[in-house]
């Protein structure tokens, strides 16, 4: 099988975070089959499917991106933990991670938020931000690829987040409380 990355690149629409996806990842995934190895389409397939951080691999992309996140993650856990005094080495992922001072700046961003969706939203974007730079150097080539495949998963992630029906999440959740026996200041 020959490796067609530079049509198969080129052909693909743009993505931009924020934006309701244009292609689904079942469509994106079916049309790599007639373009790049079998091998890769399963490497690209994981990466689509799996939980990210717990894939075994020993692609440098993949490897990179899995010590963004983990970084991501284990600065949040440290900011927790010392918020409820707790030591964080329990929860930390066992994993190497990118040191950078904006990594921390983010986190932190991301936890003063007091809306957990913003909060999300602030570290998918810095996820997206780290694709992106990833993607340098990366034209039309497998690296470029999996980038592809992570900036849509992270869009679909979105778009369901969007089409939830908040109002019945809130309603659920505020029946789920006896509003009887909550005090009521009377002043």
């Amino acid at each position: 099988m020959s490796r067609y990355y530079s049509y198969l690149l080129s052909s693909l629409p743009l993505l931009n975070f924020g934006m309701t996806p244009p292609i689904d990842m079942d469509y994106f995934l079916g049309i790599l089959k007639d373009f790049i190895p079998e091998n890769e389409v399963d490497t690209i397939s994981r990466f689509a499917r799996e939980d990210v951080i717990n894939l075994q691999t020993d692609v440098p992309v993949i490897r990179s991106f899995q010590s963004f996140d983990a970084a991501l993650r284990n600065h949040l856990v440290r900011l927790r933990c010392i918020d409820r005094n707790a030591a964080p080495e329990k929860y930390l992922q066992r994993r190497e991670e990118i040191s950078d001072q904006r990594i921390e700046q983010v986190v932190l961003e991301a936890y003063k938020s007091t809306d957990p969706v913003e909060s999300e939203r602030i570290l998918d974007m810095a996820r997206w931000n780290f694709l992106t730079e990833m993607a340098t150097g990366h034209i039309f080539d497998f690296p470029a690829l999996l980038v592809y495949t992570m900036k849509l998963r992270i869009l679909e992630k979105w778009q369901t987040i969007a089409a939830s029906d908040t109002d019945m999440i809130f309603n659920t959740t505020l029946s789920s409380f006896n509003l009887q026996d909550l005090p009521v200041s009377r002043s």
